[in-house]
């Protein structure tokens, strides 16, 4: 299988459809991903505990049927400048 932090937003869906992969996993991969490159700085906020239990909700939403297509698809925020909190949102 590749990689997940590789796939893309259409392949990741895919996958969650299929149940191949849970939505923890995916989050867990970027989690990984993101402490492997820490001396990057890409990141100025990473809330791991908040983005597992997010991914938590999301499973329980697929199990239920009740997922839109996009749930647990996660964006990253940038800007031009450097905000107070950069944030992570989802969309649900």
């Amino acid at each position: 299988m590749k990689e997940l932090t590789h796939a893309s937003v259409a392949e990741l869906s895919a996958l969650l459809s299929k149940k191949e992969v849970s939505a923890k996993e995916i989050a867990q991969a970027y989690l990984d991903k993101i402490e492997d490159k820490k001396s990057l700085n890409a990141f100025l906020d990473v809330r791991p505990e908040v983005t597992l239990k997010e991914a938590e909700a999301a499973d329980r939403k697929i199990a239920e049927g009740t997922a839109s297509p996009l749930t647990k698809i996660f964006l990253s925020h940038a800007t031009g400048r450097a905000p107070p909190r950069a944030k992570c949102s989802k969309i649900t």
